[in-house]
Order: structure tokens, then C-alpha cells, then sequence
């Protein structure tokens, strides 16, 4: 490789050369040479020029004659005047004489050290140094690597060869990146670009879309690149295109009052984080929640049977629902009443009353929000506040801002704590001997305080939940032994636990493993739960659940999934809760659910079979769902069902199995709180009836010549609780029928009768009291009865038609109203086929074609005649072909031909039609979906929110529901919990 001659210094070089031949003269005369041939351009020789060319000088006789010329010497040639010699560097290219040597073949680039010699300036400039060609510049991308100026700058220096210079060559696998500055040998990418240090696909790198370093970016917006060009793709998190310009993401959801969490989603509240108003506290209840938002709205959702939601009305949620006229910091949920600390600081409540859980000094229940009250002058003294409120199943309490604590409600346990044991108070007290106390917890039946000397409790004692080192109720509080320095403390059902030092301490029932020391005995005092530490928040139902610095821990009870991720049963030790959202930062736990608190969104999981969770529809089946056991296949060889008010009950072949509310052992169980999957009772060998009464059931079981009648629940007048207990009748049953709160049982055609007589319904010319069985007064051999609310029918042998009990408005069907009737009067109607009660109204199926005809209450249009006015006489529905009747609290349905027709009120999808709006005029029938051939109908007879579904044995021996199905009453197979946490709907 040549050396490259640095440029600056041949232009020096140059530059003083010229300057020296300005100044010379002629140089001593040489020998005259023939001027051919000529050295190569560059030599080191030097070119002499003779006098023999024809230059056309002067004539001459001698030398003397021949006037001198530049730079040469002069001869006398033949006549003529002819140069000799040039001087050193001199030469003669034009032959003329009178110019002498003109050309500087030195430094003369068209003729370098000759005539005619010209310097290349391929890809450059060249000049004439000392008679050579040398390169004077390069073009970029080009150097003189041979040192040669004759082929200018001959070698490209943007390939691999060379890179940037004459002596750089790149390794293999590297070209030269002329993008560079110097060129630089960078990795060969192929058809890829190298961009940097990278090879990148221009055609498809939104980071280098057409190029290196063009980013597809701006508007909020996220691109792909196709082609070389920028395609919008999405918005960025937080943004969205709510003007619908193409590739603009101009909205911010995160904050944007119009369009909240996202495009046309207006908040009329403030949208914090894409959540419209979030939610900032929550309350579980035992089958209801209630939240509180950042505006101060408080919405619940769950049972609604007695109020408990405070939306005004019966009707069960499964999404929230807004209390109104209440804006509160803090709501509490407890059995079927809720509560509220507004942001006043005043404490008011709604729902169920018969404890005096809404503290307003009666006993009645509210649809509306009423304020707690007190006798006590301290409770309203100078403008008395409240911080803190709790519920427990009947009762709540609450601390005022000068650290006293009030209660009222139930108070079997001592739970008022004001010294009594028995005596709810239906008015706010102050808790005897508490002051300054920090931190309440409410639980079940007992509550506790964290005060200036600890922590105390009073209440129920049993399974040591005070505490005290003793198991008796409290109605004062009593110190709890075993803590240190509390701070905290929360309390569930029989079991309490503090935050004590970073630690948490639970004393009470282990019956489940809530003290979390791997046992089931109890804890009388406080005890620590090994392993836990650094604990910051903590929740107490039958489960405790603690927020540390590293996460969430949970123990105890878990058959419904409460300690999320652990195995269903009993969690005896601390488990790491798995599965919650994102960001989850406090989670509530109570019996039987828990939820989630997330960037103001809520997420729940746990016993659902009230809509309790609110995160999915359980509360009504709006088209009929085939009866089956959770997990199985739907029920086959069903020979009946019956529907109760909270509870179904169904015989298929030799198996009788119940499903729904278990509160008042209505379905022989109540281990499962508050509800009942489809289970077979097990006392029941050779089921041959069922019936289904609001507060219970009954069966006929046994072989042939030894059936009995078999009731459980608290229906009157049995009340024995989930052991069926056996009937005296006068012979051996045949069958059983069942209204709201009575039921009647025939023995050979006899009709007797037992339960509720309020309005002479059993038929002994009497009303009032809760009777044992008997027969009816005055009837004939009977075939079949129907009972109602308050009413019962029978069809005697010849077809006839009986009824008697309530007729303030025409409900007996004899054309009159009044007094009630409280023994049998003949209808006119004969030939009945078949007949039906509910809510003070009666259907009956007539004749051979089927005719159907109604009487009685008639407010939703359940009579079906097209008006909303009471028959006290049976008028035609305009309906045949029927071969079975049902009437509910506030609908009927009738077997015609392939299916099942209804009519009346829709509220709960009673009609079976897909929804719960009114999906027809007055008087209209539909058709239920899902429903074939049918030959047998059961619905509740009380009053809404009871008799609000019904049920079908069809003739393939299966059998469907539809309506409500709070409690999980329609047994449509659904699980009554949801084991992992979902956004509750709405929020």
C-alpha cells in the first residue's frame, strides 16, 4: 500500500516552488539534446531541448548573431537561430524560439516533468511537484492510495477494502457505513439498515419507519410501520380518540368528566384515574354490600326483601343501586338493615327494624333512611359527631368524636353494653365505662374497643370471643388479657383480632382456624398468629385477612372461597392471598365474602347465592333453566316440585333434595349460610308428596300402609327447626298441599288441615291461632286442594268447587266481599279440573276444553281478563286447552299445548319471557321460553317479594324454573360462590 502524502503539504511545496521561479534566471547552458523521445511523465531525467527543431528563428551567420531567449541557450544552426539548451526544469513544448524554454515541466501539470505530460485529476486535483504528478485533493469517498498522481485518486474508499482511508479494511461480515462520520466499518445487516449499532427493518420498525431514527410517535397514539410508513394503531394508555379524527388521541380518560375510563362515558362526578366517582369505602353485610363513592353516594346491592338496600322498594339487586338522599363517609351492612355516617357526622340507617337496628326508636321497617336517636343528652350535646360505625347481625354501634361508643338493636348477648342482657334497644346508649377509646370493632353478637389501657369487649362470650380468659356474655366491657400495645382491632363472628406492634393477636372460636395457630381449640385471651408481621390493616368475619408491607395473608374459614387461592375448607395457619387485582390496596372481609379495594374499583369474591357480590346476575332467571345439582346433569324422573318462598323442593325418583334459603331451616339445612345448593334430605327413605310453605315444608314418606306426614322448618305449628318432625293425622296420607303459612294433607277424601288460621284457611268456622291438623268443616269427598295466602280451595268428587278464608275483596269467589269465610261455600262452577291460589287471588282450570277462569286481587292483571280491577266472582281469562294452573303473588301461568302460557307481573321474570320489563299489555298471555309439554306448575302464594317464580314439571320428566332466584331457589345448577375476585358490576 502507498503512503498517502499528506495534502497541506504539497500545496506548501507547490507554493514556494512558483515563488522561485519567479525570481530565477537562466541556469548555465546544457548540452543541446533532441527534445525525443520523452521520458515517462515523473522521471528523475531531465529534458533538454535541442536546435534542431524547425522554431522558426532568426537567421545567423555565428552565434553571436542569435539574440538570447528565456531560460535557454542559443546556437547558430545552419543559418538559423536555434535553441541549444533549456535551463534545469526548463523545456521548449512549442518549439517557437522567441519564447525560449516556456514550460516549467517542475511544477507544470500539463507538462510534468516533459511536454505533453499531463497530471490526472480523476476524482480530485493533481499538481506537478519536482517533475512528478502529485494528487493536490480528493473528492469525497476517494484517496490516491498508489502515491501516484498520473491516475488522479484512484481508489473509492466507501467499500470494505477501504474503509474511510487507503489502510482500513473492514472484517468479514462488516461493510462501510458511509453514513458515518469518519466512514466506519459497521456489521453488514443485509436487506436490513444498520441504525447505530443495530440492524433494523425500516420497512416495519415504528422506531425507524422510512429510516433511521424517523420514530412513529406523537398524538398519544401508538403505531405499527408498514411499508416504510407510520400506520396508527391504538391509543395510549389513559388516552382515547373520542372526536373520531383519524390518528388523535386528543381525550385523556383518566381525568375527562365526558368521557370517564373511556369515550361517551360521562361522570357527573369526578373522574379520578378513569374511574367515574371511585369507591372509597365498603360494607359487608351477611346477603348485602353497601359502598360509599368520593362524592358521598352510597349504593348496595344484595337481598332487598325488607328494605335493606334503601332504594324504596323489595325488589333483590344484583348491581348497585344509589341510596337516596343519603351522602355519607362511611356505610355498614348488617343482617337485612344498613347504616350510614353522612358527611355531617350524623348517623342514619334503613331496613329491617324488628330489633330496633335502625336506632330511631321503633320497630318498624323503613324503605327510607331514618336518624339514630338517643334518650341520652350526651348523644346530640353540643352538636355531637361521629368517626367510626359498625353493624353486627342485628345491631350497631358507633364512636363519637369525644371517644364514647353508642349502641342499639339486639341485645340477647349483652351487645349494648349498657349493663343489661336481654331487651333490644330501639334507641341509641352510651356503652357503660368507656372512654377515650381509638378504634371500634362490631362484630356478630359482640363488639370491642381499643381504649388508653388496651382493648375491651362485651357481648358474647362463648368460644372466649371476649377475651377475658372466660366464656360467659358480657354486658359490660371486660378487659382482653394477652396484648400489648394496640392499636386496631376488628371483630367477626366469635372471634376478635388487634394489631398489637406490628403483629396481630386473635382471641375466641378456632372452630374454623381464625386465630391461625394451625389448631381448632379456642383462644380465651389473645393469642399471636406465628409469622406475621409488619401488618398494617386487618379484616375479621369467620376468616381473618391482614394487609402487609409485603402483601396480603389470610386464614380461617374458606369454604366459599374467602381466602383467595388457598384450598376451599379450613385454612388452620396464615396462606398469601393470590389472584387479586392489580393494586389491590385494602381488602374487607366478612362471614362469607370479601372484596377488594383497587384504584377506586371494587372486586368481590366469596358466597354469592344472593347477589351479595355483585358481580354477576344470580337474583333471576329470565327464561326457565332445568333443575339440577350443582355440577351435574339436569334432574330426570322428576314426579314433583314445589315452590316455597325462598326455597324449592323436588322428588325424583326415590330421592327428595331441596335448594334455596336455609335461615329458617326452609330447606332442612343450614350449614351453608343463608342458602342451600340442591341437596338430598337424607330422613327421607320413600318420598311420596312435597310441599313448600314459606317457613318450611312437609313430606309424605313411608311404604304403603305406613305413610306419614313428615314437616320441618319453623312453619307453625311445627317450629322444630331443620329435624322434620312427624304429624298425627287421623289415617294415612294420600297427599299434601301447602299455601304461604298452612298446608292440608288428604286422607282418603278427607281434607285436614294445619299451620296459620289467621283468616279462618283451615276451614273449622274459626279464625286466629296456629292449629294442629284437623279436618275441614263441611265438605265433601274432596280429590284435590289448592291453598293460598290466606285462602283454600278444594274440588269434591262430582267437580265442584269449595273455597274459603279471606274475601275482603271477593277473594272466596262466591260473589261477595267481607268478613272472612272460615267454612266452605260452593263456587259456581263445575266440572273443575283443576285449581289454583295465590296472593288473595284463584284460578281454576274448567271443563274439557280447558277454560281458565280468575277471581280475586287483580292489581298487576293476574286475572288476565285485561283490567286491573278485583273479581270477587270467576271471570273467563279468554284462555283454553289448559290442563294446569299457578297463580304467585302477583302473576299466572296455565299448561296449554306445548308449553306454558303467563300473565301479570314481570318484576322478577316471573313471565319467563327474557327480561324483567313488561313485556305485554294487560290481559296479554306469553309464552315461557324453554318450556315444553307441561303437567305440572308451582309458585309461592304470598305476597311479593315472595310468589315471584315458578316452577314446571314437564312431561319428559324433567323439570324448570324462572323467576326469582335469590338463594339460589330455581336450582338451576349455578355454584353458590365465586372462588376468584370479579369487578362488581357497575362500578
Amino acid at each position: 500500500m502507498a503512503k498517502i502524502r499528506p495534502r497541506a503539504v504539497l500545496l506548501v511545496a507547490l507554493a514556494s516552488l512558483v515563488v522561485v521561479l519567479a525570481s530565477s534566471g537562466c541556469s548555465s547552458k546544457s548540452k543541446g539534446v533532441t527534445a525525443s523521445p520523452k521520458p515517462d511523465a515523473g522521471s528523475d531525467a531531465q529534458i533538454e531541448a535541442g536546435s534542431d527543431a524547425a522554431d522558426g528563428g532568426p537567421e545567423c551567420s555565428k552565434p553571436q548573431d542569435c539574440t538570447p531567449v528565456a531560460n535557454a541557450s542559443v546556437t547558430c544552426s545552419a543559418g538559423s537561430c536555434k535553441i541549444d539548451a533549456c535551463t534545469s526544469g526548463r523545456a521548449d513544448c512549442d518549439q517557437s524560439y522567441d519564447n525560449g524554454c516556456e514550460a516549467t515541466i517542475d511544477f507544470d501539470p500539463q507538462n510534468c516533468g516533459g511536454c505533453g505530460f499531463t497530471c490526472a485529476s480523476t476524482n480530485g486535483k493533481s499538481g506537478c511537484v519536482d517533475a512528478k504528478c502529485v494528487v493536490t485533493s480528493c473528492e469525497p469517498s476517494y484517496d490516491d492510495c498508489n502515491d501516484d498522481g498520473k491516475d488522479g485518486c484512484e481508489t473509492f474508499i466507501g467499500d470494505a477494502a477501504h474503509c474511510g482511508s487507503c489502510i482500513k479494511t473492514c472484517a468479514a461480515g462488516e461493510l462501510c457505513d458511509t453514513t458515518a462520520t469518519p466512514f466506519a466499518c459497521v456489521t453488514d445487516c443485509g436487506a436490513n439498515t444498520l441504525c447505530g449499532s443495530s440492524c433494523i427493518d425500516t420497512q416495519t420498525d415504528p422506531n425507524n419507519c422510512g429510516g433511521c431514527g424517523k420514530a412513529c410517535a406523537g398524538g398519544n397514539a401508538n403505531y405499527d410501520c408498514a411499508q416504510g410508513k407510520c400506520v396508527f394503531v391504538a391509543c395510549q394508555p389513559g388516552f382515547a380518540d373520542c372526536d373520531s379524527s383519524p390518528d388523535s388521541c386528543e381525550t385523556n380518560v383518566l381525568s375527562s368528566a365526558q368521557h370517564c375510563g373511556a369515550c361517551n362515558s360521562p361522570c357527573s362526578e369526578t373522574c379520578v384515574a378513569g374511574v367515574c366517582d371511585p369507591v372509597t369505602e365498603v360494607g359487608l353485610g351477611a346477603v348485602h354490600t353497601c359502598v360509599v363513592r368520593q362524592s358521598g353516594k352510597v349504593q348496595c346491592w344484595g337481598t332487598n326483601t325488607v328494605y335493606a338496600l334503601g332504594d324504596g322498594t323489595q325488589v333483590d339487586r344484583a348491581m348497585p343501586i344509589t341510596v337516596p338522599g343519603v351522602t355519607a363517609s362511611i356505610a355498614v351492612a348488617g343482617a337485612a338493615s344498613s347504616c350510614a355516617l353522612t358527611t355531617a357526622g350524623k348517623i342514619v340507617c334503613w331496613g329491617r327494624n324488628g330489633y330496633g337496628e335502625l336506632g330511631n326508636g321503633t320497630k318498624a321497617n323503613s324503605a327510607a333512611a331514618v336518624p339514630v336517636n338517643s334518650d341520652d343528652p350526651d348523644f346530640d350535646a353540643n352538636n355531637n359527631t361521629f368517626t367510626q360505625l359498625g353493624a353486627g347481625q342485628s345491631h350497631a354501634c358507633a364512636l363519637d368524636t369525644s371517644g364514647r361508643v353508642w349502641c342499639w338493636g339486639r341485645n340477647e348477648s349483652g351487645q349494648i353494653g349498657d349493663g343489661t342482657i336481654g331487651g333490644d334497644r330501639a334507641k341509641a346508649v352510651k356503652v357503660t365505662g368507656l372512654t377515650s377509646v381509638t378504634s371500634l370493632g362490631v362484630g356478630v353478637t359482640h363488639n370491642c374497643a381499643v381504649h388508653a389501657t388496651g382493648v375491651s369487649c362485651w357481648g358474647a362470650g362463648a368460644s372466649g370471643a371476649l377475651g377475658n380468659n372466660d366464656t360467659q356474655d358480657s354486658a359490660t366491657p371486660v378487659t382482653v388479657q394477652g396484648l400489648a400495645s394496640p392499636t386496631l382491632v376488628r371483630v367477626g363472628g366469635l372471634v376478635s383480632c388487634a394489631l398489637d406492634g406490628g403483629g396481630v393477636r386473635c382471641w375466641g372460636s378456632n372452630a374454623y382456624g381464625a386465630i391461625g395457630d394451625g389448631g381448632t381449640a379456642h383462644a380465651l385471651q389473645a393469642k399471636p398468629v406465628t409469622g406475621v408481621s409488619g401488618v398494617v390493616d386487618l379484616s375479621v368475619g369467620a376468616s381473618v385477612v391482614v394487609k402487609t408491607a409485603t402483601g396480603f395473608l389470610g386464614w380461617g374459614n374458606n369454604h366459599a372461597g374467602q381466602v383467595v387461592g388457598a384450598p376451599l375448607g379450613i385454612v388452620k395457619t396464615p396462606q398469601s392471598l393470590s389472584g387479586l387485582p392489580t393494586g389491590t390496596n385494602r381488602v374487607v372481609h366478612n362471614a362469607f365474602q370479601s372484596c377488594g379495594l383497587h384504584g377506586g374499583r371494587l372486586s368481590c369474591w366469596g358466597h354469592d347465592a344472593f347477589g351479595e357480590l355483585g358481580v354477576r346476575d344470580v337474583l333471576v332467571r329470565k327464561s326457565s333453566a332445568a333443575v339440577s345439582a350443582v355440577g351435574a346433569s339436569p334432574l330426570s324422573s322428576v314426579s314433583r316440585i314445589v315452590a316455597g318462598g325462598a326455597h324449592t323442593c323436588v322428588i325424583a325418583g326415590s330421592q327428595l333434595s331441596c335448594a334455596g334459603r336455609t335461615a329458617n331451616y326452609q330447606t332442612s339445612f343450614n350449614d351453608v349460610v343463608g342458602a342451600n345448593p340442591l341437596r338430598q334430605l337424607p330422613q327421607f327413605t320413600t318420598p311420596r308428596d312435597v310441599v313448600a310453605t314459606d317457613l318450611g315444608g312437609c313430606a309424605i314418606d313411608g311404604s304403603d300402609g305406613n305413610r306419614a306426614v313428615w314437616c320441618w322448618g319453623t312453619f307453625p305449628p311445627v317450629g322444630g327447626g331443620p329435624t322434620p318432625l312427624k304429624l298425627t293425622l287421623s289415617g294415612e296420607p294420600t297427599a299434601l298441599f301447602a299455601g304461604a303459612n298452612h298446608a292440608c294433607a288428604l286422607v282418603g277424601t278427607t281434607a285436614e288441615c294445619w299451620g296459620s288460621n289467621d283468616n279462618g284457611q283451615l276451614g273449622r268456622g274459626t279464625t286466629g291461632g296456629n292449629l294442629a291438623p284437623a279436618a275441614v268443616t263441611g265438605l265433601p269427598a274432596v280429590k284435590a286442594l289448592a291453598l293460598g295466602r290466606y285462602n283454600t280451595c278444594a274440588i269434591d268428587a262430582a267437580g265442584d268447587l269449595w273455597c274459603w278464608g279471606y274475601n275482603a275483596i271477593g277473594s272466596v269467589g262466591n260473589a261477595t266481599t267481607g268478613a272472612a269465610i272460615a267454612t266452605p261455600v260452593k263456587l259456581a262452577l263445575s266440572d273443575v279440573k283443576a285449581v289454583a291460589l295465590g296472593d288473595r287471588a284463584a284460578c281454576a282450570v274448567v271443563g274439557s276444553g280447558g277454560d281458565v277462569y280468575c277471581w280475586g286481587l287483580n292489581w298487576a292483571g293476574q286475572l288476565g281478563d285485561g283490567t286491573q280491577g278485583n273479581a270477587s266472582a270467576p271471570k273467563s281469562v279468554g284462555l283454553s286447552g289448559a290442563t294446569a294452573v299457578v297463580v304467585g303473588a302477583a302473576h299466572a301461568c296455565a299448561a296449554v299445548g306445548s308449553g306454558v302460557k303467563c300473565w301479570g307481573d314481570n318484576t322478577f321474570a316471573q313471565l319467563g319471557v327474557g327480561n324483567t320489563s313488561p313485556t305485554a299489555s294487560i290481559g296479554q298471555k306469553v309464552d315461557v321460553l324453554g318450556v315444553g309439554p307441561t303437567v305440572e306448575l308451582s309458585s309461592n302464594s304470598d305476597a311479593l317479594p315472595l310468589g315471584n317464580y315458578t316452577c314446571a314439571r314437564l312431561a319428559d320428566g324433567s323439570a324448570r324454573c324462572w323467576g326469582s332466584n335469590s338463594a339460589g331457589k330455581c336450582a338451576g345448577g349455578e355454584p353458590h360462590f365465586v372462588s376468584t375476585p370479579q369487578p362488581v358490576q357497575g362500578l
